[in-house]
């Protein structure tokens, strides 16, 4: 492993919008490195097939949370937590997006498009940040999020 990259080995990892996509391909990503993988989607079924295809189950957990709601969110922390012990990383890839005009854009889609894709991100890292470990969280990563959830996310060192 060379000086610029980080290891994943033990390391607990909680990836929203995991059953699926990008989502999906990190989890294995993540799991095949020797990481413990919780894998959140708003639908249990959908995670806990993808936790089957990953496969490594005795180092994965998945569960149902809907990022909109703190409750939900709240209540992954605690049930990572008892599972795992701890939370080392937060990745932030549940989202969606709308193809329409500004014209004709329903408002009631625009207003969930941004209580998943912003505020919901905004709510997991207020979450994730309260429990990270003062080890992991004065590595001082910060998060390149992209327009859309389908754009390759980056992490690169803060310079603060």
């Amino acid at each position: 492993m060379s000086s610029s990259q980080i290891s994943v080995s033990g390391k607990v990892v909680v990836i929203t919008g995991a059953s699926m996509g990008i989502g999906e391909a990190i989890a294995k990503l993540f799991v095949d490195e020797g990481a413990r993988v919780v894998l959140l989607s708003r639908d249990a079924g959908r995670a806990e097939a993808a936790r089957g295809r990953i496969g490594h189950t005795e180092n994965t957990l998945a569960l149902s949370c809907d990022v909109r709601n703190r409750e939900e969110i709240d209540r992954v922390v605690s049930l990572t937590l008892h599972h795992f012990q701890r939370i080392d990383v937060w990745i932030n890839n549940a989202g969606h997006g709308l193809m329409d005009t500004a014209a004709d854009v329903d408002m009631n889609a625009l207003h969930e498009t941004f209580d998943t894709n912003f505020f919901g991100t905004v709510e997991c890292m207020q979450a994730a940040l309260a429990v990270i470990p003062p080890r992991a969280a004065a590595q001082r990563y910060r998060t390149w999020l992209p327009a859309t959830p389908a754009r390759e996310r980056r992490l690169q060192p803060s310079n603060s």
